[in-house]
Formats: C-alpha cells, sequence, structure tokens
C-alpha cells in the first residue's frame, strides 16, 4: 500500500512537472531582449524593430536600471536561455545597468530618438550684418548745413549755416568818398566778401559819385567751390584788348579761365564799356547758371535793355524771364546803362 501511494504521488509529479515543461516560446513579448551569443538573427531582428515600454518577462529591473524595458532602443538585451534551449526566453531579471548590447546608453523616456542640433560653440564670432553702403551726407555739401566743428564745408563755403559755392557781388567806387558802396553785398551788407569765399574783379566802369564828381566803380565777385546740379556757375568777361581784339578780360574764378562750367548755360550781358580807340567793340559779362541746378542761395540773374523787344535783354535762365524767383530779395542792381543788370539773392 505504501509503494502503491508512492506510485500515485511519483505519477503526479510526472504530470505536473510535463505541464510546467509546455513550450511558452510563441506566447513570447514582442518587446523581449535577445542574447546576441545565443540567437544572433533574433538580436538582429530586434535591433530592427520598435522599442517596447517595459522590461523582460521575468519580473522589474533590479536597483539602478532606468525601468524601461532593455529592447526599448529595439537592440535590448536578452535574459539568460532556459533550461530547455528555448531562444528570447527570459529566466531573469536583466543585469542593472545593462547598455542593450550596443555600447550606448538607452534614450529617454518619450524621446523620438532623435538628436538636437549641437548648440553653438562657445566664444563663437556673431555674424555680421550685411553692408548697407555709405549713409548720405547730411552736412558739407551746398545746400546742406555745415559741418562741425569750425563751420567746414566740403564743397564751397560756410554761408548763414549752409554751404554754398555763391557769396554774392558788390561794386565800390573808392573815389566817392560820400558812398563808395555802390551796390552792397546781399550777404555782408557792405562792399565785402564773407569769410571763406574768394574775391574777383570782374570789370570797371565810370561812374558819377552822388554826392558830385566821378570815379571808377569795380564790379566784383565772391565765389568758392563748384559742383554739378548747383545753379551758380560763376561768371567772366570778355572784351577788346590793345589791339580791339575780344579776349578774356577776366576770367570765371570757379574755371580758372573764361568759360562756363559744364551742365550750366552762358548768358551774355552787354556791359556797355565805351572804349574810344575800339568804337565797335563790346565788353560783355557772361553769366554761368544752370536752369535745372539747385538754387541753394543764388536765384540766377538778368538783364534788361532799352533796345530789346518787351524790354528783356537777357532772361534769368531760372525763371525763363527778366525776373528773380520765388523768394528772393530785391534785385541788385550791378549796372545801369542801356543794359540794366541784375542779380537775384535767396
Amino acid at each position: 500500500m505504501r509503494s502503491g501511494g508512492s506510485s500515485v504521488l511519483f505519477s503526479l509529479a510526472a504530470l505536473a512537472f510535463a505541464a510546467c515543461s509546455i513550450d511558452l516560446s510563441a506566447l513570447q513579448r514582442t518587446d523581449a531582449g535577445f542574447n546576441p551569443a545565443i540567437d544572433p538573427d533574433a538580436a538582429a531582428a530586434g535591433s530592427a524593430g520598435t522599442g517596447g515600454t517595459g522590461g523582460s518577462d521575468a519580473g522589474p529591473p533590479t536597483a539602478g536600471t532606468s525601468g524601461m524595458g532593455a529592447a526599448q532602443s529595439g537592440t535590448g538585451s536578452a535574459g539568460e536561455p532556459s533550461k530547455n534551449g528555448e531562444s528570447g526566453k527570459s529566466s531573469s531579471p536583466p543585469v542593472a545597468g545593462a547598455d542593450g548590447g550596443a555600447g550606448a546608453p538607452a534614450p529617454v523616456a518619450g524621446s523620438s530618438g532623435s538628436s538636437p542640433p549641437p548648440p553653438p560653440a562657445a566664444g563663437a564670432p556673431a555674424l555680421e550684418p550685411e553692408p548697407t553702403g555709405n549713409p548720405p551726407k547730411t552736412c558739407g555739401l551746398p545746400g546742406l548745413p555745415c559741418c562741425t566743428p569750425g563751420s567746414q564745408c566740403d564743397v564751397g563755403a560756410c554761408l548763414r549755416g549752409k554751404c554754398t559755392p555763391y557769396g554774392g557781388y558788390y561794386g565800390k567806387t573808392e573815389a566817392c568818398s560820400a558812398a563808395p558802396c555802390t551796390s552792397r553785398n546781399a550777404y555782408t551788407a557792405g562792399c565785402v566778401c564773407p569769410s571763406g569765399f574768394t574775391d574777383t574783379l570782374l570789370w570797371q566802369e565810370l561812374r558819377a559819385c552822388d554826392a558830385g564828381g566821378s570815379g571808377v566803380t569795380e564790379v566784383r565777385s565772391c565765389t568758392a567751390g563748384r559742383t554739378p546740379g548747383i545753379a551758380f556757375g560763376g561768371a567772366w568777361v570778355q572784351g577788346p584788348d590793345g589791339n580791339c581784339t575780344i579776349s578774356c578780360l577776366a576770367p570765371n574764378p570757379l574755371t580758372g579761365q573764361c568759360t562756363c562750367p559744364a551742365g550750366t548755360a552762358q548768358v551774355s550781358m552787354n556791359v556797355d564799356i565805351p572804349i574810344a580807340s575800339c568804337p565797335n567793340a563790346e565788353t560783355t559779362l557772361q553769366m554761368c547758371t544752370d536752369g535745372a541746378g539747385k538754387p541753394v542761395n543764388f536765384g540766377g540773374a538778368y538783364a534788361v535793355s532799352q533796345t530789346a523787344s518787351f524790354g528783356c535783354g537777357a532772361a534769368n535762365p531760372l525763371t525763363d524771364e527778366c525776373s528773380c524767383p520765388e523768394g528772393a530779395t530785391t534785385p541788385q542792381s550791378l549796372h545801369v546803362g542801356s543794359w540794366s543788370i541784375f542779380v537775384c539773392n535767396l
């Protein structure tokens, strides 16, 4: 009876062992790890798969692990093979700190697996902005304020806070002691040029004094530099020389000869200086003006003639008639005769 009972117990134990040895490989989780040393094909398949979120089937990881299955990265570490040689079946928890078999740390939970762009190197120079060219001039050119310090001008000279090539005209008769300044400069209120301008004699003529008598009057110009696009282009005088040949009597201070600067028109005005030895020769003032140029403080010039039709002997290029442009002061008289010459100051 005792041997029979033992036989029954042995049979029951054998049945239980057989039940425990049922092949469970078909129930293996897809995210379980593999041991590449035992099953390299399974390890390769695992490296191509997507990571899971759990650990091995054998239970929770030991202390020190990240709490994520080693197969999450697709190359997870494998547990020990089962005693019956079944591949991929873990019989023990994963080793603490396992690197997934690839030598790289497991990614942080929730990451997409892509690495962020590296930050710029420490101390790297900032990108320089693209050049925008030189800024426009705000001082130093005709019509613009004078530059500081010292009221400097790139072209022209500083007059009343602005740069200009035109410093006015004036006429003086030193023999007339009571009133030697016969035509005052609009910018100095006397017979003198503003500071920084060149004083040039244009012509001389005989004139009666207000208190009686007469004297030689000098008509002079005040100039400083020339730039294209400005209305004022200077003036010059031509007339008979000792042989009664028309020649250059007073060159234009802006060109150094009896010419007008490029871009300006030459306006001829008769000065009426009779020369007994040359009765048929005329002396003329050639005023250089750019009708399309910036006036700055020069408003052009014109001449009224007693013999010309409608009385206009030489029209002002800035108005196309014998007049001054809007904003000019009272026309300044430079010569009175059969041709009365007037200059416009702004």
